[in-house]
C-alpha cells in the first residue's frame, strides 16, 4: 500500500512542476540525490561516474519501462501535432537520480543484488548544476491527455510527460535532468553529462572486500578523501538497511 505521504508529495511536485514555485521547492527538495550502479558493467560505469564524474543520459525509448513518454491525445489533436511530440520523444535523453540511498528494491534491481554502489550527491549541488532541467518525476495511474493546441499550458504539459511515470514506481521517488539531443547527436543512444561533486559512496550489503569494484573504490578514494565511504548493512530487527561509515 502506498504511503499517504507520497501521495500529498506528488501533489506538492506537480504544483511546483506547473508554475516552479520556490517555496514548494523548499518543502519538496530532499537532501540528497543518489545514483544507483551494477557491478555488472564496471569496466564503463567505473570510468563514467567516478573518473570522469558523469552519469549516463539514456534515450527514453532505451530504459526498462516501455511506458516512457506515453500520453493520451484528447480529439482536438491532429497528425502534425503528433508528429511533432513523436519527434521531440526521440530526441529527448534523461539521466535519473533518487532521494534514497536505502531502498532494499533499488538496490535489489539497479545495482544487481546488492552486488554494487550507490553514489550520493548533494541535492543543492546538482540543482545549482541543472536548475533548468531538474524536476521531480510526477506519478499517476493515467497517462497524460494532451490536446492540439498550441499554447504555453500545451507545452508546458508536453514537457511534463517526460516526468511523469506510473504510479507503481513511487516508491522511487525519482528526480530527472532531461535534455535535448543536438542536431548531430540524434543517432546516439544517450550521451554522458557532467556531475557535480561526489559526497558519499555506499557499498552494497552484498560488495566483497575481494571486489574488483570495492579495490577500485578504495583506491580512487584515496585521490578523493573528501568523499565519505560507507556500506550497506541489514538492521537487526526490522527489513531495512542502514548506512555504516567505513571512511
Amino acid at each position: 500500500m502506498i504511503d499517504i505521504d507520497y501521495n500529498v508529495k506528488n501533489k506538492l511536485k506537480s504544483d511546483f512542476f506547473k508554475n516552479e514555485d520556490k517555496n514548494i521547492l523548499e518543502k519538496i527538495k530532499p537532501e540528497i540525490l543518489c545514483l544507483y550502479l551494477s557491478d555488472q558493467n564496471w569496466e564503463r560505469d567505473y570510468k563514467t561516474n567516478l573518473l570522469n564524474n558523469n552519469a549516463w543520459s539514456s534515450k527514453l525509448e532505451k530504459l526498462n519501462d516501455p511506458f516512457e513518454g506515453k500520453i493520451a491525445w484528447d480529439e482536438t489533436a491532429n497528425e502534425d501535432v503528433m508528429e511533432k511530440y513523436n519527434n521531440l520523444y526521440s530526441i529527448i535523453i534523461s539521466a535519473f537520480l533518487t532521494e534514497f540511498n536505502d531502498d532494499i528494491l533499488m538496490w535489489s534491481y539497479y545495482a544487481h543484488q546488492h552486488k554494487g554502489i550507490c553514489i550520493e550527491y548533494k541535492f543543492e549541488d546538482v540543482y545549482d548544476l541543472y536548475k533548468d532541467s531538474l524536476y521531480p518525476v510526477l506519478y499517476n495511474e493515467r497517462y497524460n491527455l494532451l490536446s492540439g493546441d498550441n499554447n504555453t499550458n500545451n507545452k508546458q504539459r508536453i514537457i511534463e510527460c517526460f516526468y511523469t511515470k506510473s504510479q507503481c514506481w513511487i516508491h522511487e521517488q525519482e528526480w530527472r535532468l532531461a535534455h535535448v539531443l543536438g542536431e548531430g547527436e540524434k543517432s546516439l543512444d544517450g550521451k554522458e553529462i557532467n556531475m557535480p561533486p561526489i559526497a558519499k559512496i555506499h557499498f552494497g550489503y552484498n560488495v566483497k572486500e575481494s571486489d574488483k569494484l570495492y579495490k577500485d573504490i578504495i583506491k580512487f578514494q584515496k585521490s578523493k578523501p573528501e568523499i565519505s565511504l560507507d556500506r550497506m548493512i541489514l538492521d537487526e530487527k526490522n527489513y531495512k538497511l542502514i548506512v555504516e561509515t567505513l571512511f
